[in-house]
């Protein structure tokens, strides 16, 4: 964000921001070294609450991505109506879409960044 607003004078509430195909936090289910790693990093972005969730499985969390990159996206000044979201899980997905949670090996997805004027 920070290149966006020094080389394009961009405003980030003129921004439009689409969250492609990703995990979902349905399927993002982390051990809790990981759970750890995330809320270390990312307690201040706020509703750590809400990103991180206990699954039943005692050892285990969901974190929701989808929510945490919204929420950094906003903090930095982009409108929430700006942010579109998928709601594509590519592990609930994975015969269209990769997912190495699904198929243990590398593979490639697509993003498009497109700067209009």
């Amino acid at each position: 964000m920070k290149k966006l607003k020094e080389e394009f004078s961009i405003n980030p509430e003129d921004l439009i921001c689409a969250i492609g195909p990703c995990i979902q936090k349905c399927c993002f289910e982390v051990d809790e070294d990981v759970k750890n790693l995330f809320y270390e990093k990312f307690e201040k972005i706020g509703q750590i609450e809400d990103i991180i969730k206990k699954s039943e499985n005692k050892n285990k969390y969901y974190i929701d991505t989808t929510l945490l990159n919204r929420l950094i996206l906003n903090r930095e000044g982009l409108r929430d109506k700006n942010v579109i979201d998928s709601m594509i899980c590519t592990k609930c997905n994975h015969e269209k879409l990769h997912s190495f949670r699904e198929s243990k090996s590398r593979g490639r997805n697509t993003s498009i960044i497109m700067l209009k004027k």
